[in-house]
């Protein structure tokens, strides 16, 4: 049985010559093929410590490719994804694009967000859209935990797939004892691309889970990820769509109290890492947040419609802004394409060389 390696179990290798740094000719965007947006090549997961219909535009402006969540009311999903992606779950495909045709001019935009992406059922409304809308819905669809799966995503006309079903941050991972760690995920994907016919290079592939820095972007992309989605990395910013708290002592024990995001706008980081700010971050099969995706205030008023549950919520710091997180980005990005000598993605992936930590 082999070994299969995490992020952390490989290393980008410097090409043996490279130009140098070679400032204001490196091109962190790419052109979405199915789309024709511009961005980097990155997108926010579908959550709602992240992403809502207040904030998006903030995502949008700074080249990163927001979702709406779930949890976000289905009228203004339903709007959105005339215009970004919106998360849906197969019963809201079913009702609202599949039991009759919408009628627009725009593109719709549908993430089919269940988490399990073997479910067959997601795989026939996928097809079920393509029948009906055409080149009119873009589908992202996932998570996938066996990279053989992403064959099936091709033939049934899929245009993002999701890459990791137990690799997030929250997740336990030993709870069902499911597993296939993302780099060898992404390797293995990136060996059936390039051995198998030229119509499984149209579905994108987008590593999600377990980046937990733009360092971490950088090694998902030269393993062959077109895009990345994150998640905790982007919790942690002031612009993150759920409230802030203060962590204070109350008496013998603590508790949290809402700090104004507009006065935490000011703060340098030491202020914010001295003041203990912190916003709760929740993966999206913790009950509460599929009690919230079915219209509940949370999992008690739920009662008895729990499901497979194998993620947790967590206090995570907020520490930083969304304008110094892309200046360290842009700056490992740099690195990263002055090591490859490379000035676009698409050179980065062939030129860099990678290794196996021992």
């Amino acid at each position: 049985m082999e070994r299969l390696l995490g992020l952390s179990d490989i290393a980008l290798v410097p090409a043996q010559l490279n130009a140098g740094r070679l400032e204001g000719k490196y091109n962190y965007s790419v052109k979405d093929m199915a789309d024709g947006t511009i961005s980097l090549p990155i997108f926010t997961a579908p959550m709602d410590a992240i992403v809502n219909e207040t904030n998006w535009q903030v995502w949008a402006d700074n080249g990163i490719r927001p979702i709406l969540p779930r949890t976000s009311d289905i009228k203004i999903r339903l709007e959105g994804c005339e215009y970004i992606f919106a998360a849906f779950g197969l019963k809201e495909i079913q009702e609202h694009f599949l039991s009759f045709k919408r009628n627009s001019s725009r593109q719709f935009r549908v993430c089919i967000d269940t988490g399990n992406g073997h479910d067959i059922e997601l795989l026939n409304a996928a097809i079920n859209l393509r029948k009906i809308y055409g080149n009119q819905v873009i589908i992202m669809a996932g998570n996938i935990g066996n990279p053989k799966v992403y064959i099936d995503y091709c033939s049934k006309g899929i245009d993002f797939v999701r890459v990791g079903m137990t690799t997030g941050s929250l997740v336990d991972r030993s709870k069902y004892g499911f597993e296939y760690p993302m780099a060898s995920m992404l390797l293995d994907i990136k060996g059936l691309r390039n051995t198998s016919c030229v119509g499984l290079k149209h579905t994108k592939v987008i590593a999600d889970g377990g980046l937990y820095d733009p360092t971490d972007i950088l090694k998902a992309l030269a393993l062959g990820a077109d895009y990345c989605m994150c998640g905790r990395q982007f919790a942690k910013l002031v612009e993150a769509a759920g409230p802030i708290y203060q962590k204070v002592k109350d008496g013998g024990g603590e508790h949290h109290e809402p700090v104004n995001a507009s006065e935490v706008m000011k703060m340098s980081k030491s202020e914010m890492i001295d003041r203990k700010l912190r916003r709760l971050y929740s993966g999206n099969t913790t009950y509460d947040i599929q009690a919230r995706r079915d219209g509940y205030e949370d999992a008690h008023d739920w009662g008895g419609k729990k499901k497979a549950c194998d993620a947790s919520s967590k206090w995570i710091e907020v520490d930083e802004s969304l304008a110094s997180w892309l200046s360290r980005a842009y700056d490992i990005f740099a690195y990263g394409f002055t090591m490859a000598g490379a000035t676009t993605w698409d050179e980065f992936r062939t030129k860099i060389n990678i290794c196996r930590i021992q």
